[in-house]
């Protein structure tokens, strides 16, 4: 969080001063952040579900947050990157991608078990804010890499 923290805080007073005087930016604002807003309401409702378990609850909402983050902000952009490009890439390629993805996620859940076991704050703190940003990629690469190798029939 301190370096989420530090990176959003080094830009946001001016965006917002800028939206403040702006009627069309706050409209592009709204029409942006209210679909954050859902998925962070659906987050905390993961967390809470967990209850006391805070560590896997905080884990299952930033897995969620992540995910529903790249589908909602990220698969669309990257799907018009992968578009032009679907006849050179293939599908052991898209295998090769996957299997990756799997594979740093599943060390990135090892580290995160064994930070606990091991109450590592350090470790926890990385392998989450890994995880999460693998579910970032999962939830936008995969549909994008889906959707791109789709054939288009009639």
């Amino acid at each position: 969080m301190t370096a989420f923290n530090a990176w959003y805080y080094s830009f946001s007073p001016a965006v917002a001063q800028y939206e403040a005087q702006t009627a069309p930016a706050r409209s592009v604002a709204k029409v942006v952040l209210y679909p954050l807003m859902g998925i962070l309401r659906l987050s905390e409702a993961a967390f809470v579900a967990f209850g006391t378990a805070s560590e896997i609850g905080a884990l299952a909402a930033g897995l969620l947050a992540g995910t529903l983050i790249g589908l909602t902000y990220l698969a669309f952009p990257l799907f018009c990157i992968l578009w032009p490009l679907r006849r050179r890439i293939t599908t052991k390629g898209k295998v090769r991608v996957v299997k990756t993805t799997l594979c740093i996620m599943a060390l990135l859940l090892l580290g995160f078990v064994t930070s606990e076991l091991l109450a590592q704050s350090t470790l926890m703190m990385l392998s989450s804010a890994g995880l999460v940003l693998t579910a970032l990629i999962v939830g936008s690469l995969m549909p994008a890499l889906l959707a791109a190798g789709l054939k288009r029939t009639g």
